[in-house]
């Protein structure tokens, strides 16, 4: 009795073939996208930054605002005649101001912009974290089902998955 090899059919080949491309995906990814906990770093280094640039523009407002009791200018401590307020260049100040003004604006912008820099960061960690969960979960469950020495389980739910997304494919996204 002569007996030939066994050859698998061309579906289980294509599983077989899809499962590698899944596999080699998930290596992508985690080479692509950083850790969770790296994300989470960075995040709290953009808090860290808001929280001072808040900290700058409050001192920035304060300074503009008034100037201290302690200042030993001769004109802080003289009594000033009132002047109208337009144009702004009339203000007796207002070369003290206008730096302070710019700083404050540039500091409200940065904090803006940094503001949503951490919000599409946080995105991106909660994204990369579901990601990896889901593809964890995905290995540990195709690692079990192969622990059990054969792989008819795992190519069974294999099958599952491959007339899911055929579903998908054919019959609710074309929708």
């Amino acid at each position: 009795m002569h007996s030939q090899p066994f050859t698998p059919p061309q579906e289980i080949r294509e599983l077989q073939e899809q499962f590698k491309a899944l596999h080699q995906s998930l290596e992508a990814s985690k080479q692509e996208f950083p850790e969770p906990e790296q994300m989470r770093k960075a995040i709290s280094r953009r808090e860290n930054d808001k929280a001072s640039l808040a900290t700058r523009i409050v001192k920035a407002k304060d300074k503009a605002e008034t100037c201290a009791p302690t200042c030993t200018l001769e004109r802080c401590r003289a009594p000033r005649p009132l002047q109208p307020l337009h144009p702004i260049t009339r203000v007796s100040n207002y070369a003290e101001l206008a730096p302070l003004c710019r700083e404050l604006r540039v500091a409200q912008d940065a904090l803006a912009e940094l503001t949503a820099e951490l919000t599409e960061e946080r995105g991106k960690s909660k994204a990369f974290e579901l990601q990896h969960h889901r593809a964890a979960a995905k290995l540990a469950e195709l690692r079990a089902t192969l622990s059990d020495g054969s792989g008819t389980a795992a190519l069974e739910r294999l099958r599952r998955e491959a007339a899911v997304l055929r579903e998908n494919v054919h019959v609710a996204l074309p929708k």
